[in-house]
């Protein structure tokens, strides 16, 4: 599995046979992210790529999240067979989607707080929200490298409409996503074949509205294109609009909640996947 330890790759081809084949499972390609997130330069996430294509291409077969993770794959240099295969659901689907009332619009982001996770556009747009008085309130849920960065956005700028919350409990991640008006999915310019965030299908699957917040041809992109989702550009013009726009369309997010959850129901459920999986896996 990538991420991970890539090394491991090398470490399972040891261990294949005729009749026990290599998997690697890729559902981030690291050389990618290194590069579009700036913590590499050209030099460096080159020679991560270089290491990543050899590396994979120990593998007898290969699955991927999406078929721009593929391509991608393809452009680096690996030849080994690619199947596409999303991740499935971790929560119970929805009995129904929900849409409320309330007079401001819940908007929430729960993950990681990293760089990847477009953590630095999103709290542009807390102070835009802050600034423009808008009848929006935004709950921050998560942890991680920037997660000291949000507090002191939210300090220092008197972000009173952005609220910084920890992870709930494992067992309270369905009641979770089903609090907010809205989900948002911020992903920074230039990753979207690098990688899927995983929380987008726990999203679909919870009765809530998701606004996707990435490029367009990006496969986060082909979730709103599907109906699945709203969409905004990932600059804060784009998501204020957008959120204005969501918060003005009660109908149009009980539509778009709906086909997610019809969507999710049919694709992402783990019987699903894991059929699909085996299929793929297990030889003929």
């Amino acid at each position: 599995f990538s991420p991970g330890v890539p090394l491991a790759v090398a470490v399972g081809a040891a261990f294949a046979t005729a009749e026990r084949p290599h998997v690697a499972v890729v559902h981030d390609i690291q050389s990618g992210l290194a590069r579009s997130t700036g913590l590499a330069s050209g030099r460096a996430s080159n020679a991560i790529a270089r290491t990543e294509m050899r590396l994979l291409s120990c593998a007898d077969r290969i699955v991927a999240l999406s078929d721009a993770m593929t391509n991608e794959l393809r452009s680096m240099g690996v030849r080994r067979p690619i199947n596409v295969l999303p991740i499935w659901s971790d929560i119970p689907l929805a009995s129904s989607p929900q849409v409320t009332d309330r007079e401001d619009l819940v908007v929430q982001y729960s993950g990681n707080l990293g760089r990847k996770q477009g953590i630095p556009l999103l709290l542009e747009v807390c102070a835009e929200i802050e600034r423009a008085a808008a009848p929006i309130r935004v709950v921050i849920r998560g942890q991680g490298a920037l997660r000291g960065e949000v507090e002191r956005a939210i300090a220092e700028q008197a972000l009173s409409r952005t609220t910084l919350e920890d992870f709930l409990p494992e067992g309270d991640l369905a009641r979770g996503l089903g609090e907010p008006d809205l989900h948002v999915v911020p992903q920074i310019s230039g990753s979207g074949s690098f990688a899927m965030p995983s929380k987008v299908v726990n999203i679909l699957a919870s009765g809530r509205p998701m606004l996707a917040v990435c490029d367009r041809g990006d496969p986060l992109h082909g979730v709103a294109e599907k109906g699945l989702a709203f969409w905004a550009a990932p600059s804060v013009d784009g998501v204020m609009r957008a959120l204005r726009h969501v918060a003005c369309s009660p109908s149009e997010r009980h539509e778009v909640a709906a086909s997610a959850l019809s969507y999710a129901g049919e694709h992402y459920t783990r019987d699903t996947i894991l059929r699909d999986l085996e299929q793929f896996v297990v030889p003929s």
